[in-house]
C-alpha cells in the first residue's frame, strides 16, 4: 500500500508513516504528542502526589511544551535561513512539513520557566522537580519517534531487531533548490 507524501510515493510499511483515520501521519509527530501527553500527566500526578495542585502544573507543563515548539522552529528557521529567506517565505516558514521539531527548542524553556513561580505559585525547584520526571518518561516515546523517522543518527544493522530506515541525507526539493531534512 503506497501514500503520496511531498517527495513522492511512500511505502506504509516504511516505519516513517503511520495510518490514522484514513490520512498518513509521520510517526514522529504522533510520538512527540504522546510524550508530550504522557510527561504532562505523569508530572500532574506526581505533583498531585506532594500536595501541588495538578491542574497548575499540568499547565505549567504544557506551556513548557508549546514554547518548546516554538523554540524548535526557530532554531530551525535561524539554521537554515538562506533556504527559507529565498523560497516562498511566508508560505513556508510555518510548514511544518519541512523539519523543524529540533530538541535543540527545548532550550528556551529555562528561561521561560522562570516566570511559572509568580503566575502559578509552584517554587521553581518543586516545578522541575516534578517535571524531570515527566520528561524522561515522555522523552521515552519521543526518542520511539525519532528512531521510527529514522532522524537521529544511528548505523547501518541487520539484526533480528533493525528498522528500515529510510534515507535521511537526501532531503527533499523545493523548487529546484536543496531542502533541509533535519528534525
Amino acid at each position: 500500500m503506497n501514500a503520496s507524501g511531498r517527495g513522492g510515493t511512500t511505502s506504509l510499511r516504511d516505519p516513517r508513516y503511520v495510518r490514522v483515520g484514513g490520512r498518513v501521519v509521520n510517526s514522529y509527530k504522533i510520538f512527540l504528542c504522546i510524550g508530550i501527553y504522557v510527561a504532562i500527566l505523569l508530572s500532574a500526578a506526581v505533583a498531585a502526589g506532594t500536595g501541588i495542585s495538578p491542574l497548575r502544573m499540568g499547565a505549567g507543563c504544557l506551556l513548557c511544551a508549546v514554547v518548546g515548539m516554538i523554540g524548535a522552529r526557530a532554531y530551525h528557521l535561524a539554521l537554515h535561513w538562506r533556504v527559507y529567506r529565498t523560497h516562498r517565505f511566508r508560505q513556508e516558514v510555518w510548514n511544518p512539513e519541512r523539519g523543524g521539531w529540533s530538541v535543540f527548542g527545548g532550550l528556551l524553556i529555562l528561561p521561560f520557566s522562570l516566570t511559572l513561580d509568580p503566575l502559578l505559585g509552584i517554587p521553581l525547584p518543586v516545578f522541575w522537580d516534578h517535571m524531570a520526571i515527566g520528561i524522561v518518561c515522555g522523552g521515552a516515546w519521543i526518542r520511539f519517534g525519532c528512531i521510527c523517522n529514522g532522524c537521529c543518527a544511528g548505523r547501518e544493522s541487520h539484526g533480528w531487531l533493525a528498522l528500515h530506515q529510510h534515507d535521511t541525507s537526501s532531503g527533499s526539493r523545493l523548487g529546484g533548490g536543496s531542502w533541509p531534512a533535519s528534525g
